[in-house]
């Protein structure tokens, strides 16, 4: 095969690599119960070995900076969404004024806190954190979950994209009168990822979407269930990238024979984009 053909699968398959961190979990918040949330804000004043005011006093810090954290987690956020391709600017919009709105009551909390003088008031303003503040409840845990869909969405069209070109090899394969008994099968089974990873996709921003903030603890299961099955639909898409290795491989051991290079069908400008992208988005 060609070095220029080789090089442009690489550049179009480049993109894995930004899916491959967000799927890790490295963007992902917990998707914790009420009593594990709190666990993070002790708001305990029943211990007497520790002096009242340097607990009121770490209770305070640890509070403010939970805040900052969560208004740096949705600004990181928002910068995202509009280069979302997959989801409707409307979706887009009602993402956006969740954000902001979570963002204009955590810092409407934070002056109330900073405000706090007495132990009992602090920890009611602590608690309502979890009980009013969804930040990692719901909407930055949707939106996540938003960007991680659409971002696997393109990923698997730059997939068929090349499967439909390595098709059109594979045909003239055939029509030559080559034996394609093992391309037919490896093309089958990308075939198959592809669709697969496009139903698992689907069925996933299907939820996301659906999903109301006021609801969020009665569909956590339903959440947890929609990110493993974002995880099998990369899985679908890992699977797909070797079944392309395994048949551009095949395609050029069959020219080798006959000591032709392999035709390149993807030019250097049809990909420029792909890479383009894949690259702006790992430098965010």
């Amino acid at each position: 095969m060609s070095r220029v053909f080789k090089n442009n699968i690489n550049r179009n398959l480049s993109i894995f690599a930004l899916v491959a961190i967000i799927i890790s979990g490295l963007g992902f918040p917990p998707l914790l119960t009420k009593a594990q949330s709190l666990s993070n804000l002790n708001t305990s004043s029943s211990s007497s070995s520790i002096n009242q005011n340097v607990k009121f006093t770490n209770l305070h810090n640890k509070a403010l900076k939970e805040i900052d954290k969560r208004v740096k987690n949705i600004n990181d956020v928002l910068v995202r969404i509009p280069d979302l391709k997959k989801i409707s600017d409307e979706q887009k919009h009602f993402i956006i004024i969740s954000l902001n709105s979570e963002i204009t009551l955590l810092q409407t909390l934070k002056t109330k806190i900073f405000s706090d003088q007495q132990f009992d008031q602090l920890t009611k303003d602590v608690k309502s954190l979890v009980t009013e503040y969804k930040t990692y409840s719901i909407i930055l845990t949707d939106s996540y979950l938003t960007i991680t869909v659409d971002r696997i969405t393109e990923a698997n069209f730059k997939i068929q994209d090349l499967s439909e070109k390595l098709n059109i090899l594979i045909l003239k394969e055939k029509n030559s009168g080559k034996d394609i008994t093992n391309l037919d099968k490896l093309n089958n089974d990308l075939m198959l990822r592809i669709k697969n990873t496009n139903t698992q996709i689907n069925n996933s921003l299907t939820v996301i979407l659906s999903i109301k903030i006021q609801d969020y603890f009665n569909s956590k299961t339903q959440l947890i269930i929609t990110k493993e099955e974002i995880k099998q639909a990369f899985t679908n898409l890992k699977e797909s990238r070797e079944y392309i290795k395994q048949i551009t491989n095949e395609l050029e051991s069959m020219k080798q024979k006959e000591n032709l290079p392999l035709k390149t069908i993807i030019t250097p400008s049809s990909t420029s984009s792909s890479s383009n992208t894949s690259t702006s988005f790992l430098s965010r």
